[in-house]
């Protein structure tokens, strides 16, 4: 292997690894936020935070998947669609 191509795998492991944390981590964020906003007194947690949560974390693990410039074709897509 050479000097480069060890370069570039380095690299690619870096990014994936430093991808799976900050999902983990945007998973423990959304966990522990719930708790505190459901227990404060003067907010309530509705259904279109929850929406907006659930689809903010499934559409970013789709656009990892698929890739982020397909997602937003599809997305604007929709929005043209509907509009």
């Amino acid at each position: 292997m050479s000097r480069t191509t060890q370069g570039a795998a380095g690299l690619v492991l870096g990014v994936f690894a430093a991808s799976r944390f900050l999902m983990a981590l945007d998973s423990s964020v959304m966990n522990v936020s719930m708790a505190s906003v459901a227990s404060d007194p003067g907010t309530s947690i509705t259904l279109d935070t929850l929406v907006m949560a659930t689809l903010m974390i499934t559409g970013g693990k789709v656009g990892t998947l698929l890739g982020v410039v397909h997602v937003d074709r599809v997305i604007d897509g929709c929005g043209r669609v509907r509009t």
